[in-house]
């Protein structure tokens, strides 16, 4: 919530200095839009699941959930920040906080993901093989998900459905049960 917070006033700041070519800013000037902005984003991030995914996974599922925030929030921020008007604040941070919030929020994101793999890669000896039972539908999900923990490595699946045996799923063996 603090990192929200900070990356909502960043934005706000660095998009009035760009529209305004000048470092000279007031408090009013970047306090009231980048309150009105952790307003919107916090609950909208809430409510989509965005913190729960945060850290934990990475791919399409994180860029689709950002991006079903944004649909939410950039009409509302350009509503609040463009129509109704605030002393010293340009119209246009309307339209640039969002597209600099969304950049801070996903290199944030991604940055997290990467010190937190980083800071894992000295921990090695707690790594830990799993192998998941099942290869369906359920089974291949419960993978993914597995895979994005770096504290853990997927060795395989085991099914005992025939067609499946000795067959690569996204890369790993399917097994036999029964050879346990």
């Amino acid at each position: 919530m603090v990192l929200l917070g900070l990356l909502c006033f960043v934005s706000v700041w660095a998009a009035i200095v760009l529209r305004t070519e000048s470092f000279q800013l007031t408090v009013g000037q970047v306090t009231v839009p980048a309150l009105i902005s952790a307003t919107l984003l916090y609950p909208l991030m809430l409510f989509f699941g965005v913190y729960s995914e945060i850290t934990r996974y990475s791919g399409i599922a994180i860029i689709v959930s950002f991006a079903k925030v944004f649909v939410v929030y950039v009409p509302c921020y350009v509503f609040l920040v463009t129509f109704v008007t605030f002393d010293g604040v340009p119209r246009s941070l309307g339209v640039l906080q969002p597209i600099l919030l969304g950049g801070l929020v996903i290199n944030a994101r991604f940055f997290i993901r990467g010190l937190a793999s980083y800071l894992s890669q000295g921990n090695q000896d707690s790594e830990k093989n799993v192998i998941v039972y099942g290869a369906s539908d359920v089974g291949r999900q419960i993978a993914n998900a597995v895979k994005q923990l770096p504290e853990i490595n997927l060795v395989g699946f085991f099914d005992e459905n025939p067609e499946l045996l000795n067959k690569k799923i996204n890369g790993i063996r399917v097994l036999d049960p029964r050879t346990l």
